[in-house]
């Protein structure tokens, strides 16, 4: 029979290409693999330039920073929508209810996650990250009935080994710092988990979705703004034209990152949207010795080859279990 493909996600023109190169994959195969591409890049572009506005530019004002972002992002989807070349819908109450709690779990990690960072280095919170990750594939089993085989288990613990191997270095107990990360690692997988929730339903389109998570979020943070002392003296920073050039870019980034999240999120599964984040620590460890000049030791090394290992075993296990799918009968 006709199968009826969604067109409207991505022109023909890159799928058919793709379908020539990978004739056994399917469209909404090729359309995840895609996305989390799309979301791997733009969340690797937004760590590097948060970075470099944070620190190489010295911008004390992480809330600031991410206000900025959201209100960027908004401004640029009503112009777009006002132009007429994209559309979504506007603000309605259901869908603001139903939405709203996403945008609190979103907010509640990012700011679990800041504050964790203050007591804990890098690669100590890159392994809790990898927890979040079991967290998230256990809640997407036991909440959706997403497919868990052995080998998929085993590579979400060989993530979570290849984080440990490279902290071995850094590893470090703070009590505060464990207690906002065990916050942090709870707030991602719900986080993940409820957005799946909420997209069903609301039926919004992902760039509904990136309207609604963004402009949500600025009422929420605000208050933020206002306990952190970032506010008033952010008014006073000084802007030198590179720093303004950055700081545009990183609005941008910040809506193309929201925009791969959610149809990550949607073309294939919290659990693999999950993985895929764990494993962009790969190419930041390489792009951070490369740009900032960080240190590279052999645990560093080991735990990349293991990550690498691991990505492989997670892709191979989802292949697998979408070829015995397809083979039983629906």
């Amino acid at each position: 029979g006709m199968v009826k493909e969604k067109s409207s996600a991505i022109p023909r023109g890159p799928l058919f290409i793709l379908h020539q190169l990978c004739p056994n994959y399917s469209n909404a195969q090729l359309l995840g693999v895609i996305s989390c591409l799309a979301y791997s890049i733009f969340s690797l572009l937004m760590t590097l330039t948060n970075k470099a506005v944070l620190t190489v530019f010295d911008f004390k004002f992480p809330i600031a920073l991410l206000i900025y972002q959201n209100i960027f992002t908004v401004v640029l989807l009503t112009s777009a929508r006002s132009l007429g070349y994209i559309d979504f819908a506007g603000l309605h109450r259901p869908t603001v209810q139903s939405w709203y709690p996403v945008n609190v779990l979103f907010v509640f990690m990012l700011l679990s996650g800041s504050y964790a960072l203050k007591f804990l280095s890098v690669p100590m919170i890159t392994i809790f990250k990898n927890l979040s990750t079991t967290a998230t594939c256990m809640g997407d089993y036991v909440l959706f009935g997403q497919p868990l085989s052995g080998s998929i288990l085993f590579s979400i613990a060989l993530m979570v080994a290849s984080s440990i191997v490279a902290g071995l270095n850094d590893l470090e107990f703070s009590s505060e710092g464990y207690l906002w990360m065990g916050f942090n690692c709870l707030a991602s997988a719900a986080y993940v988990l409820y957005m799946r929730k909420a997209m069903k339903t609301t039926q919004l389109s992902e760039f509904g979705m990136v309207y609604y998570n963004n402009l949500l979020s600025i009422p929420t943070l605000l208050p933020m703004l206002l306990v952190s002392g970032e506010f008033p003296t952010v008014l006073s920073t000084e802007m030198s034209s590179t720093f303004f050039t950055i700081f545009i870019w990183s609005g941008i980034s910040g809506f193309f990152l929201s925009l791969c999240s959610f149809w990550a999120v949607k073309t294939t599964s919290p659990t693999t949207y999950s993985v895929v984040g764990s494993l962009n620590k790969i190419p930041l460890t390489v792009l951070g010795v490369v740009f900032f000049g960080t240190n590279m030791n052999v645990y560093g090394a080991i735990s990349i080859v293991m990550g690498l290992m691991a990505a492989f075993l997670y892709s191979a296990a989802k292949h697998w279990s979408a070829k015995s799918n397809a083979e039983l009968p629906k």
